[in-house]
C-alpha cells in the first residue's frame, strides 16, 4: 500500500507546531496551537488505526502497541532518566520533588509535570496507549455506531470531569487517555468512510476550513487556551469544538502539498517528540552562549524560536537515523523492521 503523504503532511505540520510551541515563552500564539496539537496526534493514531489495525486481532494489536508505544516509552523514559539524574538535576531550576518518586513515576505514569522532568513530553505515550486500547475493543465489539459514540462520549466527558474537578491523578494518564478517546475514534471513523467512499479526502473545504479558523481564533481569544497534561479546560465544549477546529485546519493545509522533506519529518514525527525536549535545553543554552543574549529573551522572538525549532528538528532526525541503524530496538524495531524504515525513507527521497 502507497504511503499517505498527507497523514505524514500533517503529522511533519503537527510535530513543528508541537517544537514550536515548547521553544517559544507563552503568548498567544503558543496558547492558539494548545488548542488541538495534542488532540491532532490522538485524530491521526485514530486514522492510522483503520488503515492498518482495526482487523487485527486483539492479542496481535496488543503486542503492536506495546513493542511500538510502550518499548519506546520505557527506553527513552530510563534514558533521559539518567541523562536528568547525571546531568540536569543540578543545573536546571531547582524541584523539590524526590528522585525515587520520579523513577517509580516511569511505571505509574501518572499525569504530572514535575514526575516528568526529565522530559515532560513523554506522558503523551502511556495515555496514547491506553486511549488506543479502549477505542480497538469499543470497535471490536461490533456494536452500532450510535452505541459506539455513547460509549465514546461517556468515556471522554468522563475524562475531562476527572481531570476538571479532581485533584486524583491516575495511573498511565487514564484521565487524560479517557478525554482523548474522543479524537482516535473520530480519526478512525474519518478513515473508515474515506476507504468506503473512493477515498474521497473530506479536509478540501475552503468555506469550513475558514469558519474552523474563525472558532478557534475566537475560542482563543475569549476563553484562553486547554492543555491536556495540566488538566486546563475552559468547558468541554470549548475544548473539544476548538480541538477539531485545529484539526481540521492542520489536514486540509496537509491535503494541499506534495514535498519529500516534509514527509520525511512527518515519519520521524515520533522520535521528534520522543527527544526534542532535552535537546531545545541545550540548543538554547549553546544559543545564548554563542549570542550573548538571555534564553527567555531569544525564546520571546518569533524568529528565535523558528530557528531553534528547525534546529531541533535537524538534530532529532539524524538522532533518529542513528538510532534505526544502531539501536532499533529501544523503539521496539528488529533489523527487519529497521530494513523497511529505512527502503521508505530511500523512496521519499528518490521521489
Amino acid at each position: 500500500m502507497e504511503r499517505d503523504y498527507r497523514l505524514d503532511n500533517a503529522k511533519a505540520i503537527g510535530i513543528f507546531l508541537v517544537v514550536f510551541a515548547h521553544v517559544m515563552s507563552t503568548s498567544t500564539i503558543t496558547n492558539y496551537i494548545y488548542l488541538f496539537h495534542m488532540p491532532l496526534f490522538f485524530f491521526i493514531s485514530g486514522k492510522t488505526m483503520a488503515i492498518k489495525e482495526a482487523e487485527m486481532p486483539c492479542i496481535k494489536f496488543l503486542i503492536r502497541k506495546f513493542k511500538t508505544i510502550c518499548v519506546p516509552y520505557f527506553s527513552f523514559s530510563l534514558i533521559f532518566y539518567i541523562y536528568w539524574y547525571i546531568v540536569e538535576r543540578n543545573i536546571r531550576d531547582k524541584i523539590n520533588i524526590s528522585t525515587t518518586k520520579v523513577l517509580a513515576n516511569i511505571i505509574i505514569a501518572q499525569g504530572n509535570e514535575e514526575l516528568f522532568v526529565f522530559n515532560v513530553v513523554l506522558w503523551f505515550l502511556p495515555c496514547l496507549f491506553i486511549a488506543q486500547l479502549i477505542v480497538f475493543l469499543i470497535i471490536k465489539k461490533k456494536y452500532s455506531n450510535n452505541t459506539e459514540i455513547i460509549f465514546i462520549s461517556i468515556l471522554s466527558i468522563s475524562g475531562y470531569l476527572l481531570s476538571k474537578y479532581s485533584n486524583i491523578m491516575l495511573p498511565w494518564v487514564l484521565e487524560s487517555a479517557l478525554i482523548s478517546t474522543i479524537f482516535i475514534y473520530c480519526g478512525y471513523k474519518n478513515e473508515l468512510k474515506k476507504k468506503n467512499n473512493d477515498n474521497i479526502e473530506y479536509f478540501n473545504n475552503n468555506r469550513l476550513f475558514l469558519l474552523c479558523l474563525s472558532l478557534s481564533l475566537l475560542i482563543n481569544h475569549f476563553f484562553g487556551s486547554s492543555n491536556i497534561l495540566a488538566r486546563k479546560y475552559s468547558s468541554y465544549f470549548n475544548f473539544i469544538l476548538a480541538a477539531f477546529c485545529g484539526i481540521y485546519i492542520v489536514m486540509y493545509i496537509a491535503n494541499k502539498f506534495k514535498n519529500k522533506y516534509v514527509q520525511s519529518v512527518g515519519m520521524s514525527s515520533l522520535i521528534i517528540m520522543l527527544v526534542h525536549e532535552p535537546i531545545k535545553r541545550v540548543i538554547i543554552k549553546v544559543m545564548e552562549l554563542l549570542l550573548n543574549i538571555e534564553g527567555e529573551i531569544l525564546r520571546k522572538s518569533i524568529v528565535f524560536s523558528l530557528l531553534i525549532t528547525l534546529i531541533i528538528i535537524l538534530v532529532s532526525i539524524i538522532i533518529e537515523k542513528i538510532i534505526i541503524n544502531y539501536f532499533p530496538y529501544i523503539i521496539g524495531k528488529n533489523n527487519k523492521d529497521k530494513r523497511y524504515i529505512l527502503s521508505k525513507f530511500y523512496k521519499i527521497n528518490n521521489t
